[in-house]
């Protein structure tokens, strides 16, 4: 998919600039934070446990930040411990987890900017705004003048698929699900490059071929027993419906990949020549997607959603009793995927707290997995998405 879409603040108050890399199999001091963290929560407890912050138990929340190119770079930390609140910054190099500042005291500063929060180096904090950079103190530049002035500054270390790892574990668990088949069309197309759009509209269009008959010339998309339907594996049928796609939606003519408007007109040609129309509803209030829409439409009208994403992380989750094993891909890329179910767990944690995490059942577009739960509630950018119906 194509995306077509001096001035610096110190805090007065007290200030560690802690300038610490810690390698990416860091343990972590306090057994509670065994239960639901990742490599950043891990490092970040074990930064403010050296340093005395806090006696049995912190709160934090986190957030994520990005480099003047809007790459992922880390993470800015809100905490609270012993009615004492702090924030600190934890960026992601080339050789493990770096604590770029650890600020007691302190209000993060990142709750008095608007737009995406850029970090440019040690107490420069940035939001971005349209095309302007808008600092604390309300100066605005723009991206040439942002480069030219911080010369030296951090850079995102993520070119790829990062993957990583982490254990839940749990006293009680409780799951609601659905799904609009039992094997839901995961099938991939690697006969054309940046062909991630009419993959995402494939799946979809192989969903509907169940209602549809020859939206797929002379294919049985799967077979059903009773309330349950299996989609077939992929196979020649799905190979030539893929690159038909590729072709109505003129993908990499213009340019590499699809837009959003090139995916809307190639679908309405390839369904129009069969005799079928789409229909495209918003997911999206304004700029952010609606989950609760999402989840609706899958649920209660059995329509599939398509997602144009910039960033996301894909979940594989492996179930034992008593744990939860996540496999992780984290990436910041533009992509397209397609949804056909959703999954909410709620964790009772062995530290008498909850912790409930959202999901969408997602076709990734991809061989490996070709299916995962994209969640919703992190490291999770959308463009664009819709509720798709064919009839």
């Amino acid at each position: 998919m194509e995306k077509r879409l001096s001035c610096s603040f110190v805090i007065g108050i007290i200030i560690l600039c802690v300038l610490l890399v810690v390698i990416f199999d860091s343990g972590v001091s306090v057994a509670e934070a065994e239960d639901y963290l990742d490599i950043y929560d891990k490092v970040f407890i074990e930064t403010v446990t050296d340093f005395g912050i806090g006696s049995d138990r912190i709160e934090f929340t986190r957030d994520a930040l990005y480099d003047m190119d809007e790459k992922f770079l880390g993470f800015v930390f809100d905490y609270k411990s012993d009615n004492e609140i702090g924030y600190a910054v934890l960026l992601r190099m080339a050789d493990g987890i770096k604590v770029a500042e650890l600020c007691p005291g302190s209000v993060n500063p990142y709750d008095n900017l608007q737009g995406m929060p850029i970090y440019v180096c040690e107490f420069n904090y940035w939001g971005k705004v349209g095309e302007e950079y808008i600092s604390l103190y309300g100066n605005r530049l723009n991206k040439d003048d942002m480069k030219n002035i911080f010369s030296s500054r951090y850079e995102s270390m993520i070119d790829e698929f990062v993957k990583s790892n982490k254990i839940v574990h749990y006293i009680n668990k409780s799951e609601t699900k659905f799904n609009l088949a039992e094997r839901i069309p995961n099938y991939t197309y690697s006969n054309i490059s940046n062909a991630c759009v009419p993959i995402a509209a494939g799946n979809i269009v192989a969903y509907f071929d169940r209602y549809c008959t020859n939206l797929i010339a002379n294919y049985t998309p799967g077979i059903g027993l009773g309330s349950l339907y299996r989609y077939s594996f992929q196979n020649a049928n799905i190979e030539k419906m893929m690159g038909q796609l590729c072709i109505d939606m003129n993908t990499n003519v213009v340019a590499p990949g699809n837009t959003v408007a090139e995916f809307k007109s190639g679908l309405d040609k390839y369904c129009s020549r069969v005799g079928y129309v789409v229909k495209y509803v918003s997911c999206m209030d304004g700029k952010n997607f609606n989950y609760e829409k999402a989840k609706n439409s899958i649920q209660l009208d059995r329509n599939p959603i398509i997602m144009f994403v910039n960033e996301l992380e894909l979940n594989t989750i492996n179930e034992v009793s008593g744990e939860d094993y996540y496999e992780i891909i984290y990436a910041q890329d533009t992509h397209a995927l397609s949804a056909f179910g959703y999954k909410e767990v709620t964790y009772d944690m062995q530290n008498n707290t909850t912790k409930t995490s959202r999901f969408l059942h997602i076709a990734t577009g991809i061989t490996n997995p070709n299916e995962a739960y994209l969640n919703v509630d992190n490291n999770l950018r959308v463009e664009d998405a819709y509720c798709i119906n064919i009839a």
